[in-house]
């Protein structure tokens, strides 16, 4: 049997083709490192630097390539955009959708500098609902952390109307895009968001190891760097602040991974964003029919496609999800997620705490029609044995 992998939403696997390629070849051929040296390699290395910026500066509607800070995952994204911005006193409105990469970061800087934060409850499909976002708001909130699709159960929050109540109350909007970043459409000037973290492993077709975090220009100059060190440049200087956004890229960047990432960009942008979410709903569609025909457990949420990205979650009850997923893995080779995955507080709104979280079945640009049709002769089988 061939692996059948379907874990898209900690990872996407296999890359697009010429990625893996596009690393081994810069590492292999030039190796420099970037904003380090003037000569040919290292020219080299700073033109993939700034083709990621425009890359991805294209794919949010930004509009400079210097709102774009590169860094080594979404979590440090989240990190610098919360703790480079955040002081004693502040109060924060977040969501029980919201990975650890928030809320750890947040009761971090509750117990060490002050700050306090408010989380609000999602429905039973993990959507958070604008206007009780809203109610939460205090005197001292200084911004709303939202993210932009659930990781356990694919639902879309609706961004733009939060944006909305961000500017009705002057406070700042932050969005994880870590889910859909690559597979729906993002504006960030149209959404009103000041602040957008992701990963570039997931939709974004980059490698492990890459991130970025955008902040509108007019905000750039309230981060605070949290790690200073090396930029090459102004390397006489001891004291900050160093710009927006070398400051916080103190340190080498990992260029080959920018390398195959620049690629992976390249390959996402050939098509329209649009198109690319058209296939991605229609693939959804037929894993919802599969998992829904089975008898392995219950879909949760998923009204709609159109309000969700490729991930799905089932309520396992006949079984721990733990071992259904170690089932489908030793058996028919197919690759999912079981447990709370890293966002425990939205399985209390979900109803699936007490069944150890969710089995999570996710979809990616790479994912094929044989993917799934391994998946229903699985479900299949499985179904009567249930």
């Amino acid at each position: 049997m061939r692996r059948v992998y379907l874990d898209h939403a900690a990872t996407s696997w296999p890359k697009p083709p010429g990625v893996v390629q596009a690393l081994v070849d810069y590492q292999e051929n030039y190796g420099a490192a970037a904003g380090r040296g003037s000569y040919a390699a290292a020219s080299r290395a700073n033109h993939i630097v700034s083709s990621v910026r425009r890359r991805l500066s294209q794919l949010i509607g930004g509009q400079s390539l210097n709102e774009i800070a590169l860094v080594h995952n979404g979590t440090a994204a989240l990190n610098l955009a919360l703790a480079g911005t955040l002081k004693p006193g502040d109060h924060v409105v977040t969501t029980a959708a919201e990975h650890n990469s928030v809320l750890r970061p947040l009761a971090s800087l509750q117990s060490r500098i002050g700050i306090s934060f408010t989380v609000v409850d999602s429905n039973e499909s993990g959507y958070i609902a604008p206007e009780a976002i809203e109610r939460a708001i205090k005197p001292s909130t200084r911004m709303i952390v939202v993210t932009h699709a659930s990781n356990v159960t694919g639902t879309i929050q609706s961004i733009e109307e939060i944006g909305v109540i961000a500017e009705r109350h002057s406070v700042w909007l932050v969005v994880d895009a870590a889910q859909t970043l690559g597979y729906v459409p993002i504006n960030v000037r149209r959404l009103g968001i000041d602040m957008l973290a992701a990963p570039g492993h997931k939709g974004a077709c980059g490698m492990l190891g890459t991130g970025f975090l955008y902040v509108r220009q007019e905000l750039a100059e309230e981060i605070q760097t949290p790690w200073p060190g090396g930029t090459g440049t102004e390397s006489e200087r001891l004291e900050g602040p160093f710009g927006w956004p070398e400051g916080v890229e103190a340190g080498n960047l990992n260029v080959p991974a920018l390398a195959a990432w620049d690629c992976g960009l390249d390959w996402l942008l050939s098509k329209p964003i649009d198109e690319r979410n058209a296939e991605s709903q229609r693939m959804l569609e037929r894993l919802l029919k599969i998992l829904r025909r089975s008898s392995l457990g219950s879909v949760i949420g998923h009204r709609s496609t159109d309000d969700s990205v490729p991930v799905v979650s089932l309520a396992v009850s006949k079984m721990a999800c733990s071992d259904l997923a170690a089932v489908l893995d030793s058996s028919f080779q197919i690759e999912v997620r079981s447990g709370m995955h890293c966002a425990a507080k939205i399985h209390d709104c979900l109803g699936t705490t007490a069944f150890g979280g969710t089995l999570r079945f996710s979809l990616g640009h790479t994912s094929t029609l044989e993917d799934l049709e391994a998946l229903e002769i699985a479900c299949t089988e499985l179904s009567s044995g249930i």
